[in-house]
């Protein structure tokens, strides 16, 4: 009969710890559940937001290309503009260079002041002018050379000629006195020795 009690209270004591097992375990179980169904609301947003991410970085792939394509299209058009007016420029130089020998291609203003035309448009023209202008020093004529050294002058005065050589322009003048040449000549030729690499 103790024996028959005994099973009876192991079977009660091992019914409550079951019970309390389960009472335990539930709610562990339902916070489980709703951690879970949080972390997987959040890696949907995550995957959404990396979906929109994703679309941006698309659109802003194509406007780049484009971009690119336009870019390329103005450096085409600049590069064409540029090989254009490098034409003109030499047409021009050899145009005032033919110029250089003529004394009547002069123009005056202010009523006294003479405008040596082709010197003064080679020395606008500035660094393109200057190769041709030091070629043409070995001139055997007087007044063309009087007019490559002013020309030289001005044009090493240009911006771009500054750009390196600072103010060390050419110190030549406009003299029509043919004895004084020579030393002007020498000072043109070691300049354009000192820089001839720039050009």
């Amino acid at each position: 009969m103790k024996k028959s009690y005994l099973a009876v209270f192991c079977y009660f004591l091992l019914t409550c710890c079951i019970v309390g097992l389960l009472l335990l375990a539930n709610p562990f179980s339902s916070s489980l559940k709703a951690s879970t169904v949080s972390q997987s609301s959040q890696i949907k947003q995550l995957q959404e937001t990396a979906a929109n991410i994703n679309l941006q970085l698309a659109a802003l792939q194509q406007d780049l290309s484009e971009s690119r394509e336009v870019l390329e299209m103005c450096e085409e058009r600049l590069t064409n503009l540029e090989n254009k007016s490098d034409t003109l420029q030499n047409l021009l130089i050899d145009y005032y260079m033919d110029k250089l020998s003529d004394p009547t291609f002069t123009s005056t203003y202010n009523t006294d002041y003479i405008y040596y035309t082709a010197a003064e448009q080679l020395g606008q023209i500035g660094k393109m002018a200057i190769p041709p202008l030091i070629s043409r020093l070995d001139t055997a004529n007087d007044y063309e050379r009087a007019l490559v050294l002013y020309a030289l002058l001005l044009a090493s005065q240009d911006e771009s000629v500054k750009a390196f050589v600072g103010d060390d322009y050419l110190q030549t003048h406009l003299d029509f006195d043919a004895r004084n040449h020579p030393q002007q000549v020498k000072l043109a030729l070691d300049w354009w020795e000192k820089y001839k690499s720039h050009f």
